[in-house]
């Protein structure tokens, strides 16, 4: 079997050797601009991109500086619960770091930065101070009691911290990230860098540098990997997970919107149903039989009936606040107990395939947490487990509404015309596409006037779905959130839907330099210059 991450760093050696001389010389230390990279990856996937990335901003005139964890953090966000040993660690910093060496480019080491006599120090602080304080603990402007919470749940992957050995490994990260910021201060003191372009922006790992680059006058860019193949989704000043949400109408809404844009997302979003074209498929396999699925759930097709589709507990208590309940776990709760009070409708709770479809299967099941509090359900309310292979999105065609906390789904639930109540701080939440209760007693109103729309069609034979204009407002919105919000990477091939990037489709660097790439270009001028991508 293939070593694929010597496999790629024997490619980044050959395409450098055939790049010509000219192009792999780096900048003088004294140039301008200065970009650092973050490249703390914790997989070899990641280091291919943050190469390629690093090499097309040095091609384009900036003097790039990479930096690379050298087994020195005491905690990371490589090593979860399933990988928390110190081979993990071994093999991020040797993959990490030959596959730079490979194309010379010039690096730095966390340890260069890294005080561990301060560990010591800080354990100490620590254990002085009742730990229910830490979560809102501020170090030099970094709050890195949330952002250690966050990878705390990150590593257990659990949306809460109620054992002891939970709260133990939260000190760990606290003090990671406490000393990740001096690590950024005197790094940012030495290089000086006019930008910094890293994953994430969330997480010890990365979170931290980027908001310490961010308040001390460094121009930050973050990225994130896309669902379509070879895409990257990019944004400016913080993680893009909490930009889509702070962003104007106005740079998505006033865009032109042509047929052929129409045409394109909506090809892309049929493709999501097998995931043809994307990087990362939850469901393969998926099935898709209405009929089957009917029999198999046993559904009444007379009677209103209401899809909930969960997020993963600890990627919604990470990402997203509750726009109307505390938390998901709550939602989920809640909606129950309203919908055991409400015979005369189904409700279907699809849990997310990626509880138990991600290399590292997620420790707080959204359907165990519902069978702690409720042993016994009606049989018109109706789990669906992560482990099912009943397509999310024939559900979707079966149901009368969906209510969403925060995933992506309802977009594309939205964009299909179907009805969605969105009960979280979705990043598409308030585009005027959805329905956005305010409180729970909007928010159950919402869903009751489910048995209006059932009654509607069963009258009239049609139901009372949104106007066309707020579905072609979800297209639009759609449209700008895969694609114009991405930049799409032609350097890389996999082998099928799910695979990882498996070799570098360049020959040599020569592609990343100016005027070759449009999309590339404009990124390196985001990066750069600080220029809107989109």
């Amino acid at each position: 079997m293939t070593n694929l991450p010597e496999e790629l760093t024997r490619q980044a050696e050959d395409m450098f050797a055939l790049t010509p001389p000219g192009l792999r010389k780096n900048p003088r230390e004294s140039a301008r601009p200065r970009i650092l990279v973050g490249a703390m990856r914790q997989h070899y996937l990641g280091s291919a991109i943050d190469l390629i990335l690093s090499n097309a901003l040095r091609l384009h005139g900036a003097r790039v500086d990479v930096l690379l964890c050298d087994q020195v953090m005491p905690v990371c966000d490589h090593r979860n619960i399933d990988t928390d040993t110190a081979e993990t660690c071994a093999a991020c910093w040797h993959h990490a770091h030959s596959l730079f060496m490979a194309t010379d480019l010039p690096l730095c080491r966390v340890s260069e930065f890294l005080d561990k006599i301060r560990e010591i120090e800080i354990y100490a602080l620590l254990s002085s101070r009742p730990r229910e304080t830490w979560l809102e603990m501020e170090y030099l402007g970094v709050r890195v009691g949330q952002i250690a919470y966050s990878s705390t749940l990150r590593h257990f992957l659990r949306g809460r911290l109620n054992q002891e050995h939970h709260w133990q490994k939260f000190q760990q990260f606290l003090v990671t990230a406490i000393m990740m910021v001096d690590m950024s201060r005197k790094l940012i003191a030495r290089l000086q860098p006019d930008a910094l372009l890293i994953s994430h922006g969330l997480y010890v790992t990365w979170g931290v540098l980027a908001d310490y680059a961010r308040q001390n006058g460094v121009q930050v860019t973050v990225y994130g990997y896309g669902y379509r193949k070879n895409s990257l989704l990019v944004s400016q000043g913080r993680t893009y997970h909490h930009d889509l949400l702070v962003e104007p109408t106005a740079t998505w809404r006033d865009q032109p919107f042509a047929d052929e844009q129409h045409e394109e997302i909506t090809q892309y979003l049929r493709s999501r149903v097998n995931g043809g074209l994307d990087w990362i498929s939850y469901s393969p396999n998926p099935q898709v039989n209405h009929q089957e699925v009917i029999q198999q759930l046993n559904l009444d097709r007379s009677q209103p009936t209401i899809g909930m589709f969960t997020n993963l507990v600890w990627d919604a208590a990470v990402l997203f606040r509750g726009a109307v309940f505390s938390d998901m776990t709550s939602w989920v709760v809640e909606t129950i107990r309203w919908g055991i009070e409400h015979s005369d409708m189904q409700l279907l709770i699809r849990c997310h395939p990626a509880e138990v479809r991600r290399k590292s299967q997620t420790r707080e099941k959204i359907a165990d947490v519902i069978r702690s509090v409720f042993p016994e359900l009606p049989s018109y309310i109706k789990i669906i487990p992560a482990e099912s292979d009943l397509s999310t999105y024939t559900l979707s065609e079966l149901i009368d509404v969906a209510i969403v906390y925060s995933s992506k789904i309802g977009l594309e639930f939205a964009a299909r015309g179907i009805p969605v109540i969105v009960a979280g701080e979705a990043f598409y939440r308030g585009k005027g596409f959805t329905y956005d209760p305010l409180t729970k007693e909007e928010y159950f109103e919402q869903i009751s006037e489910v048995n209006a729309q059932k009654q509607h069609k069963q009258t009239h034979g049609t139901a009372m779905m949104p106007s066309l204009q707020a579905t072609d407002l979800a297209l639009k919105y759609a449209y700008h959130y895969f694609f114009r919000r991405h930049i799409t990477l032609p350097y890389f091939a996999d082998h099928g839907v799910g695979n990882p990037i498996t070799h570098f489709t360049l020959d040599d660097l020569r592609p990343l330099t100016p005027g070759q790439n449009v999309m590339l270009d404009r990124f390196c001028e985001m990066v750069l210059e600080g220029k809107k991508f989109f």
